[in-house]
């Protein structure tokens, strides 16, 4: 199935199974559910591991690891950036292809109508 948008949660679409909510199966990805850019991806991945690592200093609560706090803080703000830019490069590529392909109808329709 083709979406124009990316999948909210995971990688992979939940459907109740037999109108019970109870019942959730988990229906895998195929690459056409694959919208998002190799960028993209590599940055959404990356911005988990440092949730993860964050979450796991936090558990710790150690003051000595002040530097690695730091350190990961710049990270994710780096990491932030760097996914905001290619979100707009993505967005701006995406315009310009559906404005080639608006001129394209436009230029199909105007055909069909002059015989």
């Amino acid at each position: 199935m083709e979406m124009l948008f990316p999948p909210l949660e995971g990688t992979s679409s939940t459907r109740v199974a037999g109108g019970r909510q109870d019942q959730i199966t988990k229906i895998p990805p195929d690459d056409e559910d694959d919208v998002l850019s190799p960028k993209l991806k590599e940055n959404f991945n990356k911005m988990r591991e440092l949730l993860k690592k964050e979450d796991k200093m936090k558990k710790r609560n150690n003051p000595a690891e002040i530097e690695e706090r730091k350190e990961a803080e710049a990270k994710k703000q780096r990491l932030a950036m760097e996914t905001a830019l290619a979100i707009e490069d993505e967005t701006s590529r995406l315009r310009k292809g559906i404005a080639e392909l608006e001129a394209l109808l436009a230029q199909q329709d105007a055909e069909d109508e002059c015989p």
